[in-house]
């Protein structure tokens, strides 16, 4: 499918026009953040259409969202799918070195991907203009994961629903990972408080 299709297919001209803008602003973002993660030029332009799918499926949800948090939001989902995808080439590579995957020399063949904990740092997209001064220095402590699940459920108000499909997780898997990233802020609010009195 190709981005026009994609567009097309979608029937209120508001938020047709939204999704267009949404592709043309973050499109090299996007890619940006997946190229980083594969380091292939084709995987990052599918990882780029698989987002604008589930963009334009959840559109009115993505239109409420403040520009900044809307770039977070991207960025965390785009992320997300890129290193999912990585993970599932890993495995697929895996699975062939122990059917036997050597070169022309008998030797195995290298990983040349690069390690996700290298890409693009995100921390100050999602944290940029959010909240207050403390809730963003406490933010900064927080798991990856637990930034991401706080950013799409509580700053954003996206569904569960729509964040487990975002993040090709189960809604049940959403609800435990925002019950315990609350839990985490909490406690590391509580041990700023106890710094600052000190």
């Amino acid at each position: 499918m190709t981005i026009e299709l994609l567009l097309a297919s979608i029937e209120n001209e508001e938020q047709r026009s939204f999704a267009e803008k949404l592709y043309l602003d973050h499109r090299q973002l996007m890619i940006s953040i997946a190229y980083n993660i594969l380091g292939n030029h084709d995987e990052a332009e599918d990882i780029l259409m698989t987002m604008m799918v589930k963009f334009t499926d959840n559109v009115e949800y993505f239109m409420q969202c403040q520009p900044e948090g809307l770039t977070a939001l991207i960025v965390v989902c785009t992320r997300n799918a890129a290193i999912d995808e990585y993970r599932k080439k890993q495995a697929r590579e895996r699975k062939e070195m122990r059917l036997g995957t050597f070169d022309d020399e008998g030797e195995e063949i290298s990983d040349d991907v690069k390690d996700p904990d290298d890409c693009l740092s995100v921390e100050t997209l999602v944290l940029s203009n959010e909240g207050t001064d403390i809730v963003r220095k406490a933010m900064k402590r927080l798991k990856q994961t637990d930034k991401d699940i706080l950013l799409m459920r509580t700053i954003n108000h996206i569904p569960s629903k729509v964040v487990a499909e975002l993040l090709g997780i189960s809604v049940n898997a959403v609800d435990q990972r925002l019950k315990k990233a609350r839990v985490r802020l909490k406690k590391v609010l509580m041990e700023m408080r106890y710094e600052f009195d000190e």
